[in-house]
């Protein structure tokens, strides 16, 4: 039997839209404290135009919000991307 597609069906933390991510069916997720969150987050790293930012994973659109307010050479903390998804939702 082969196993053929892997999905992860992802809320955003900003929008609170669904998108998926492809997992890769031959990935070691045997051991540690939350393998598949791990493995999850190495591929949401690694995808174009979604991503994680202080803690956030974040659709395409969050993340465009996101990547607008900060300098490219800049990693934003927690408090600061909440800062600007709250802004963006109108809070």
């Amino acid at each position: 039997m082969a196993i053929r597609k892997v999905e992860a069906e992802i809320e955003c933390d900003g929008c609170g839209g669904l998108f998926d991510v492809d997992l890769d069916p031959a990935a070691d997720v045997i051991g540690g404290s939350n393998p598949i969150i791990g493995l999850i987050e190495d591929t949401i790293g690694g995808m174009p135009l979604v991503s994680i930012q202080g803690d956030h994973m974040l659709c395409r659109a969050c993340t465009t919000k996101v990547d607008d307010a900060f300098a490219d050479d800049m990693v934003p903390s927690w408090d600061q991307v909440a800062a600007v998804l709250n802004a963006a939702a109108g809070l």
